[in-house]
């Protein structure tokens, strides 16, 4: 296969979604945020939407749970991982969720996520 042609571009970029826990989240400024430890997918579209950030704590304990927009993140090859269009600080002040209410999107969560990214998000 031809290393120029497209088909191998995409083919070099298509990844089982489960490789993409926990590859790590990177600020705009480079400051590590924490690493991927869900993704979630539409089950209409298939499409990405969201993957959940996991900051803070020690071996899960304490963890915050962030849901974070796919498009507000862009791959980056070296250092392998996410950066994010928004600063540390601002994922502080994120909207952040228990297990319990993440496992329930009628808690309104993801709405509630895309209305505080709205503006942060530049991809």
């Amino acid at each position: 296969m031809d290393p120029a042609s497209p088909s191998f571009a995409e083919a070099e970029t298509i990844v089982p979604v489960e490789t993409l826990v926990g590859l790590p989240l990177f600020d705009r400024a480079g400051a590590k945020l924490g690493a991927v430890k869900q993704v979630y997918a539409s089950k209409l579209t298939g499409r990405i939407e969201f993957v959940l950030g996991a900051t803070g704590g020690m071996l899960g304990v304490g963890e915050k749970y962030h849901p974070i927009p796919w498009e507000a993140l862009t791959y980056n090859a070296t250092p392998e991982g996410y950066v994010a269009s928004f600063s540390k600080s601002e994922l502080r002040d994120a909207p952040a969720y228990d297990r319990d209410q993440l496992a329930n999107p009628h808690h309104g969560w993801p709405h509630q996520v895309r209305r505080y990214f709205q503006g942060l998000v530049t991809g």
